[in-house]
């Protein structure tokens, strides 16, 4: 019986079927229920991919996890010597998941997040990269040993754990994938310390940057004490310090009569449950190990981005924020918290202004040997420093008279001991919309001059990007029309005011565009339906410029009329009881969001306006939650107009400002937010 029951065992074993991992799931939103996208072919990029291949370290599909890399600039300087042996090496960001919906879409590419950051199938042999990794004439942290980690394990970079099975809420579907971003990082440095092609060994490294955006920041923060000891512990001189920015969110321990961490405060129950659910029999995190030293029975401290970084992170590191930060805000509406935006800006301030005082006030104080870098803006970003504008743009300053400064600035004056190094914008006012600084949209000082001509979707107003035949466009410029005058009639004329404007498209077909604005400054018209994909060439009157044409190009307006905030959307609801009310999402006079009446047994449908999306189907999110979508479809009553109705909308998604992204392929509209009440 023995024998047979191994035998027994082991045929089973033979002809049994692994389950479903996430690569065999069937994405609703390709024809062939296969992630759109498309693999990346750049060879002469000036960063090198190199795979890391170690035990345990894999991807959320099994794929092996990979970082682009680029040697110090031969010859490179600081001002306390080369820049041979300094390092930056940066984690990225881009969210996480740890439920099969917000898994399962992610990894399809609904929503804003893409499954390109579940995987490293798509990832091209080389890449080009701008902001703090980028090399140029300003940015001296360019010219160091450059390595940038690829995220792919959705897990803020703390994962150790393999085969963690997900499942449908109703239990009828599930699939596997790994959470091992620590294990990823781990091998990383091993594999750097070893020694990678064309870089000096990690091991002789002088001076390093661990740095971090969004989850990339979440990650750094949990690992920085552990890495600079693992990299003293090879060469007791090198200079280890961190650099974060943005998911410093408030600390909520301890604020409500009982101290953080004690089983009497509020917070403690439900953080504990989901410290024990996601980050410890979940992920199996990583995290720092003071930390959890210090709290034991409350372990879920060391999650916390706010607290930890307020207590427990004694390398010196630079902290900047957005005090009006979108994605931050939505989630901790997500997690309950009911302020206005401006009240959610006030605490991070507060918040920012107390981690200038660390070095006096943080549990681990005695090891903290530098104050902190701090800077908030408020420019109602998440993160910037992957852009040249962003990073190197003078966008911060103190006052709307005070001296502004770039992020790089910022930062370097930090590193370099020199002065400011913690600027914080004004502490916003207490409104659901506070005013964004003018100075926020500020270029790089490497930026190239803007063309004389300037054409964008008058949805969204994205210079830059591609339009689409039967959308709306705005372009601006001088000398564009001799006077003002709006077109009279529902078909737009071609010539108004004199002026004519003639798109002649790829393939070398001319035709006129209707005319719906004109002025000296500004003109609104239509890109002509037939309007083949590629550069298009714009005759306006006598000036010449040039606009990509695509299939679709997403754009969706808002009630401020500059792509930004509440969606221009209006609402249906039907109550339990069958009672229909409609209406606008927000106030037209005022532009501020109204919000949507939403009660248990109640149906909302939301319509949504924009333009360039007749061309191609579309998916939606509404807080992160996948929605129905119908449409779009050309609006039917003003030229070049489309609408979008999504619903019916899922009751789980909670009241609070939630936020609207609208994709097509792999293209995102501009993202909108719309606001649940109580009735």
């Amino acid at each position: 019986m023995k024998f047979a029951s191994v035998w027994l065992m082991a045929s089973l074993g033979a002809f049994a079927q692994p389950g479903p991992t996430i690569k065999d799931l069937e994405c609703p939103n390709t024809p062939d229920g296969r992630q759109p996208y498309r693999a990346g072919t750049l060879t002469t990029g000036e960063m090198r991919k190199i795979v890391i291949d170690a035990p345990g370290a894999l991807c959320n599909d099994g794929t092996q996890p990979a970082m682009y890399v680029r040697p110090a600039r031969p010859g490179a300087t600081e001002p306390d010597g080369s820049s041979a042996n300094r390092w930056l090496i940066h984690l990225n960001g881009g969210s996480s998941c740890s439920d099969f919906e917000t898994c399962s879409t992610r990894w399809c590419g609904i929503g804003q997040w893409e499954g390109t950051l579940m995987t490293t199938a798509f990832d091209g042999p080389t890449k080009n990269v701008n902001g703090l990794i980028g090399r140029n004439a300003i940015n001296r942290l360019g010219d160091r040993n450059v390595v940038q980690m690829k995220y792919c394990s959705s897990d803020q970079w703390q994962g150790r754990k393999s085969d963690v099975v997900l499942r449908s809420d109703d239990g009828t579907k599930s699939f596997s994938l790994h959470f091992r971003g620590a294990t990823i990082v781990d091998a990383a440095l091993t594999a750097l310390e070893r020694g990678v092609p064309g870089l000096p060994r990690l091991t002789d490294a002088t001076d390093v940057l661990v740095s971090g955006d969004s989850a990339g920041s979440s990650g750094a923060r949990a690992h920085l004490d552990r890495i600079a000891a693992r990299l003293r512990a090879a060469n007791p001189n090198v200079r280890v310090r961190g650099n974060f920015e943005a998911s410093f969110g408030p600390d909520l321990n301890g604020r409500q009569g009982f101290p953080a961490g004690d089983p009497r405060d509020p917070v403690y129950a439900g953080q504990t449950e989901r410290y024990n659910a996601v980050f410890r029999d979940q992920r199996n995190a990583q995290l720092d190990d003071s930390c959890l030293a210090a709290h034991p029975s409350a372990p879920y401290l060391c999650t916390d981005d706010g607290y930890l970084t307020l207590n427990h992170i004694t390398t010196p590191f630079f902290q900047i924020q957005d005090m009006l930060d979108p994605l931050l805000f939505n989630g901790f509406q997500e997690g309950g918290f009911l302020g206005t935006k401006g009240e959610f800006g006030q605490g991070l301030y507060d918040q920012l202004t107390a981690l200038t005082n660390v070095r006096s006030t943080a549990a681990e104080r005695s090891a903290m040997t530098l104050t902190p870098g701090v800077v908030g803006r408020a420019c109602e970003v998440h993160v910037t420093w992957s852009s040249d504008d962003g990073f190197l743009g003078r966008r911060i300053r103190s006052g709307p008279t005070a001296t502004a400064y770039s992020y790089y600035e910022l930062l370097w004056n930090w590193l370099t001991g020199a002065t400011p190094s913690v600027l914080l914008a004004p502490r916003p006012s207490a409104a659901a919309s506070p005013v964004i600084d003018s100075i926020c949209d500020a270029k790089a000082p490497n930026a190239p001059a803007l063309p004389s001509i300037n054409t964008a979707s008058n949805a969204n107003y994205a210079f830059g990007e591609a339009v689409a035949p039967e959308s709306i466009v705005v372009t601006f410029g001088a000398g564009l029309a001799a006077s003002t005058a709006t077109a009279t009639t529902v078909a737009w004329p071609t010539t108004l005011a004199g002026l004519t404007i003639t798109v002649t498209d790829a393939r070398g077909v001319a035709r006129p565009a209707p005319l719906y604005y004109v002025s000296p400054t500004q003109i609104i018209y239509l890109i002509p339906a037939g309007t083949a994909a590629g550069a298009a060439q714009l005759a306006i009157g006598a000036q010449r410029s040039t606009v990509q044409v695509a299939a679709t190009a997403p754009g969706i307006y808002t009630a401020s009329q500059n792509g930004k905030g509440v969606a221009a959307a209006t609402f249906v609801r039907i109550t339990a009881r069958n009672i229909r009310t409609e209406g606008l999402i927000f106030d037209p006079s005022t532009g501020v969001e109204t919000g949507v009446p939403a009660a248990a047994g109640d149906q909302i449908y939301l319509t949504l306006y924009g333009t360039g999306l007749r061309g191609g189907p579309a998916t939606a999110t509404v807080g992160d939650i996948q929605v129905p979508v119908a449409g779009p479809v050309a609006q039917g009553q003003y030229l070049g107009l489309d609408q979008i109705n999504l619903g019916p909308i899922p009751l789980r998604i909670g009241l609070g400002q939630k936020q609207i992204v609208i994709r097509q392929g792999d293209d995102l509209a501009n993202i909108v937010t719309v606001t649940f009440r109580t009735p």
